[in-house]
């Protein structure tokens, strides 16, 4: 319905976005002019048209970030051919795109699409990203273990902070976990957890 109930899935994921040279929805009319160039984005997909014409098929993709609501556009038919499974609703997306501002609006046109959860995993492979939970009730914890899984020897550094009354502690987790957005969405949203996010490695 265009907001979330706990936060954007890409919340989490700041460190990341900007590692990646992310440009948020809110800087579109700032940081592009009237000729095209190249330009990164990523989102989660809240609507799609397919249509059709003389010149072949196309579509245009409705994305949110953590800043609003932008329009895709995919002109190479191979392109939505090969990605017309990842353009389903509530997929997250990393889009390399020709970006421009024209009198009527923003204008991008895909070039690459990736699924974010790859990109990150990729990036989580290579060593990179740590993670900060904090937590002010022990029984959230548990859940947030079972959604961890087990450690796999490949992903990022998870540190558990407790707030308890007075105390505080701080305990980093054994081995690395695959971090997903929709784990990390999760675990944010797991009783007693008080912040979930990515933090400078």
């Amino acid at each position: 319905i265009g907001f979330y109930l706990s936060s954007h899935p890409l919340a989490g994921y700041k460190a990341a976005l900007e590692r990646l040279k992310i440009m948020p929805s809110s800087a579109f009319a700032e940081r592009l002019d009237h000729q095209y160039r190249p330009v990164k984005v990523a989102g989660i997909v809240t609507g799609r048209k397919f249509k059709v014409s003389d010149k072949g098929r196309f579509a245009f993709i409705q994305l949110s970030d953590m800043s609003g609501v932008f329009e895709v556009s995919i002109f190479n038919e191979q392109l939505l051919h090969d990605q017309r499974d990842n353009l389903e609703n509530g997929k997250i997306l990393l889009i390399q795109a020709d970006g421009k501002c024209e009198e009527s609006g923003v204008r991008l046109i895909a070039q690459q699409i990736s699924l974010f959860d790859a990109v990150i995993a990729k990036q989580q492979q290579k060593g990179d990203g740590k993670f900060r939970i904090v937590v002010n009730q022990p029984e959230a914890l548990t859940l947030i273990r079972n959604l961890l899984g087990e450690p796999n020897g490949q992903g990022a550094q998870v540190l558990v902070s407790a707030l308890l009354g007075q105390e505080r502690a701080e305990v980093q987790l054994p081995g690395k976990y695959m971090l997903s957005p929709v784990t990390l969405d999760k675990i944010r949203v797991v009783q007693g957890v008080v912040l979930a996010e990515e933090i400078a490695a």
